[in-house]
């Protein structure tokens, strides 16, 4: 299940791409979100999409988790952010603070103090980074992520989707009971928690599925838009 920042980041970018006008959905479990649009009222479930391959130990992670909270003691103002380290960047267990200092220290030097911050990418950083993308929305709450440590997003074949799918089949038809509508939205960006953003092969994008919501929605989260998936037409029997 998609944590709640992703899940309102994705709602809004929905809302955005469908061209709705805002009205706060009411925010539940199953499905994610009751939304509203004039009379209308549908259900909004929301899953991550990502198949990650697996990325060697370099003790990155360790350096995030002892940055993250030297920022929160220093004062730091809630943010999100994501670190890219160079591909030779491997620290052994000693170096590990003393590389969480220089980068707390740095994102307390360079991160915007207040205001919303949609994506503001920062290159000057310690040697041992690449880059630094720092996010804030009103859902923030400090979470720092290690873009280059968790690997890439494998690009999504047919089988793929239909697996997700079918993963979601059992929660998705208690959520059916609770709606008259549903839609099911597929997000992979995971805030940057990975590498690199998968892609639909040309396969996966004309394919037909089977499933049993309203709507399937691949979204892309900071283009705000979307991809509704076909559906298997069903054979009635008789």
């Amino acid at each position: 299940m998609p944590d709640e920042i992703i899940e309102w980041a994705a709602i809004e970018s929905l809302y955005a791409a469908e061209s709705l006008p805002w009205a706060p959905p009411i925010k539940d479990e199953t499905p994610d979100f009751f939304c509203f649009h004039g009379n209308r009222k549908f259900g909004v479930e929301i899953t991550e999409f990502h198949i990650v391959s697996p990325a060697p130990r370099t003790n990155r992670s360790k350096v995030i988790d002892e940055a993250q909270k030297l920022y929160i003691s220093w004062g730091g103002t809630p943010i999100d952010v994501t670190v890219f380290f160079h591909d030779s960047a491997v620290f052994r267990p000693h170096e590990v603070l003393g590389q969480a200092e220089q980068l707390a220290t740095f994102l307390l030097e360079e991160a915007p103090n207040a205001g919303y911050v949609r994506e503001n990418y920062l290159t000057n950083t310690p040697d041992s980074v690449s880059a630094v993308s720092i996010r804030r929305t009103k859902y923030s709450t400090t979470c720092w992520y290690s873009g280059s440590e968790l690997g890439f997003c494998v690009d999504a074949v047919e089988s793929d989707i239909q697996k997700r799918l079918d993963a979601k089949r059992k929660s998705l038809a208690v959520a059916r009971q609770r709606c008259d509508e549903l839609w099911l939205v597929i997000v992979c960006d995971l805030y940057g928690k990975i590498g690199k953003v998968a892609e639909l092969t040309d396969t996966a994008i004309n394919a037909s599925y089977t499933f049993d919501v309203d709507r399937v929605l691949w979204l892309y989260l900071h283009e705000k838009r979307v991809l509704e998936f076909a559906r298997i037409p069903s054979i009635s029997k008789g």
